[in-house]
C-alpha cells in the first residue's frame, strides 16, 4: 500500500471523507473507477459498478446486471455540483 494510501486511511476515512480503494480504476477483474451516480458494492478494495443512474436503460455499460424495474436515468444536465462545507 501506497503512503499516500495510508495517509488517506488514518486521516481522512475515518472522519467520512469517502472510502479508500486500492483499485480506483478499471481491472480485469471487473473492478471500475467510480463515476457520478454508479450504483454498486465494494469488495477488495475495489469498486463494483452495477449500473449508473445517469444513462439510459439500454446503455451498453448495463447489459451484465440490468437495472431495476421501473428504472428512469438521472438528468443532471445543468445542474452545478458544489462542495458544501
Amino acid at each position: 500500500m501506497s503512503v499516500a494510501c495510508q495517509v488517506y486511511i488514518k486521516l481522512l476515512f475515518k472522519r467520512g471523507h469517502g472510502h479508500p480503494l486500492r483499485e480506483p480504476e478499471q481491472t480485469q477483474s471487473g473492478g471500475a473507477r467510480v463515476l457520478i451516480g454508479d450504483v454498486g458494492y465494494l469488495l477488495g478494495g475495489g469498486f463494483y459498478r452495477l449500473f449508473n443512474t445517469t444513462l439510459p436503460a439500454d446503455d451498453p455499460s448495463h447489459e451484465r446486471y440490468s437495472v431495476p424495474d421501473g428504472y428512469q436515468s438521472l438528468n443532471l444536465a445543468g445542474l452545478s455540483l458544489t462542495r458544501q462545507a
